[in-house]
């Protein structure tokens, strides 16, 4: 057990006392990484507060009370859905505020939900109850863990191929020989996911991958030969060889299953993965290399929605572009020449034999499921698409750019060449959009991950900022906004930036070249430059309560507690 486990293990128990006072409290458990015995600097700490019934907002306010802790509550619901399996989960701080305390990081469940999720199998349940230390309450917990049955082969078998179908189909390649070194990275990211998870259920292992990926890998025993020491090799590789490593990892890891799990046909997912394809980066999905069941839906689909008054239906979002799997919905944007008419479209849905799931309050967004696929069906009106466009509508702009047409394939070319610049009244409107949807990934989450080399989350996190500060840039050059982690090619947006830091184009590309903690401190650089550019072509925008967000959203490490700790 590390010392950061221990010191957080002894604060966990001077606090139980503060939580079984409570009459309705009947166990109080220590989980992840404190443990599981490999707790850092950066590490929380997690307490699980089982309760006789689900607790009232009065009852967490009292235990925060108690302890004189700052809370921060993040997530609450109501009593009703807490009964369905959700609870409550919050942060507490000690020893100071968000920016400079101690999080305690506190899930409230009631004991019915969890022997219920225990009873029905639910993995993520038992995965908590499975490690958790407890502190309260020991007979209780000890009869849950004895409910959790051994792994069977069958399950192994399914958690593998589940993991190895979440790869992504093989485009490595063509990023490297373009250059387009983010979506690569991205690429990279779900490819870690994938082969993390099913070599960690192919040793029938359930330790949190995603956040040690480094400590998990070594305590493998089946696994590639040296496979962290050539995957960190890798992120200092020219991007083509980079590609060609990332595949050798893939084919070495579906050796090992097949050597261990003889009887699981992989084949399929291996058709899926590396079937021909062209240069998909340049242009729409090829849906003849689709699978048959999915052709023939669209087939069917896209003459439904030509009855349509339609100017154009497109494939937008993931599908359009790189990520065809089995876990990735459909999202198709109808664009109506006046309002829409979603009662039209949910006509030729159910003529399908389509299900509506669910459906937004002002009907612009409904969820249907056909057969096994998914589909997000998105409305937008012509008008919202022309002229000056508004700063809500920028997003979709730079999803429809890259959208595959399915019908008005005419307009979609002649929108595309038409798409105007963001006027100067939008770019403060623009710019404060884009700050409001990333300011969640501003905390050092990502140092967190950059230190600990945990890489899947590590590569989607940095991917995710990324993104943000090319379309902060994009917003500041009046330049429409792009996706370029959904495919839009990057590096040629980056050539005529005049609102830029310094070899903008170079800088960023460096940072896809470094270590992971290296790549943090150019990333950050780059980004405070930004904010200077911002004070001084925008000061309208709410560039300076983003910077403060930015530096503030940063978790303390704790390397030690505080000297003469008392609670």
């Amino acid at each position: 057990m590390t010392p950061g486990s221990r010191w957080r293990l002894a604060l966990a128990h001077r606090l139980a006392p503060y939580f079984t006072a409570h009459p309705q409290i009947r166990a109080l458990v220590v989980g992840g990484s404190v443990c599981r015995g490999f707790a850092d600097e950066y590490a929380d700490l997690e307490l699980g507060v089982y309760w006789q019934k689900a607790p009232s907002e009065t009852d967490r306010r009292a235990i925060h009370q108690t302890l004189q802790a700052r809370a921060d509550l993040f997530e609450t619901f109501p009593a009703a859905e807490a009964d369905q399996g959700q609870g409550a989960d919050e942060d507490i701080y000690l020893w100071g505020d968000r920016s400079s305390g101690f999080q305690v990081d506190i899930k409230h469940r009631s004991i019915a939900t969890t022997q219920r999720l225990l009873e029905q199998g639910e993995s993520e349940t038992q995965g908590v109850i499975r490690e958790v230390i407890p502190l309260y309450g020991q007979d209780l917990i000890q009869q849950w863990k004895a409910q959790i049955p051994s792994d069977s082969d069958e399950q192994v078998r399914r958690d593998v191929y589940q993991q190895l179908d979440y790869l992504p189909r093989w485009l490595a390649p063509n990023w490297a020989r373009q250059g387009e070194y983010l979506p690569l990275a991205q690429h990279q990211s779900a490819v870690f996911f994938a082969l993390c998870g099913a070599l960690t259920r192919l040793n029938r292992q359930h330790l949190p991958f995603v956040k040690y990926t480094a400590r998990t890998m070594a305590e493998l025993e089946i696994k590639p030969p040296h496979y962290w020491t050539r995957t960190l090799a890798l992120l200092e590789q020219p991007l083509e060889a980079r590609a060609a490593v990332l595949q050798q990892l893939v084919d070495d890891t579906f050796t090992l299953v097949q050597r261990h799990l003889p009887d699981l046909d992989t084949a399929p997912i291996l058709a899926r993965i590396f079937r021909p394809h062209g240069q998909l980066l340049q242009g729409p999905v090829e849906q003849t290399a689709w699978p048959p069941e999915q052709r023939h839906l669209l087939d069917q689909l896209t003459r439904n929605l030509g009855d349509l008054p339609l100017q154009g239906a497109l494939l937008s979002g993931a599908t359009s572009r790189r990520q065809l799997g089995r876990y990735v919905d459909w999202e198709i944007t109808l664009v109506w020449p006046g309002p829409p008419n979603a009662q039209a479209a949910c006509q030729a849905m159910e003529s399908l034999g389509g299900q509506n799931l669910q459906k937004d309050q002002d009907g612009r967004r409904q969820g249907w499921r056909c057969g096994t696929i998914d589909i997000d069906l998105c409305h937008a009106e012509l008008e919202d698409l022309t002229g000056s466009c508004s700063p809500e509508m920028q997003p979709l702009i730079a999803t429809l750019r890259q959208g595959t047409p399915l019908y008005g394939q005419q307009w979609h070319r002649a929108w595309c060449s038409a798409i105007p610049p963001i006027a100067t009244e939008q770019i403060g409107p623009t710019i404060d959009a884009v700050l409001g949807q990333i300011e969640w990934a501003w905390s050092n989450r990502i140092d967190v991950y950059a230190h600990r080399q945990g890489l899947p989350f590590f590569f989607g996190l940095l991917c995710y900022q990324v993104e943000a500060l090319v379309r902060l840039l994009l917003a500041l050059n009046k330049r429409p906004l792009i996706h370029p982690g959904n495919g839009d090619a990057l590096v040629p947006h980056l050539q005529h930036l005049e609102r830029a830091p310094a070899d903008f184009g170079g800088r960023l590309e460096e940072v896809f070249h470094s270590s992971p903690v290296d790549a943090v401190t150019l990333h950050r650089q780059l980004l405070e430059e930004t904010f200077e550019l911002l004070a001084q072509h925008a000061p309208q925008t709410n560039w300076q309560a983003a910077q403060q967000s930015f530096r503030r959203l940063r978790r303390k490490a704790w390397v030690d507690p505080p000297a003469n700790w008392q609670m």
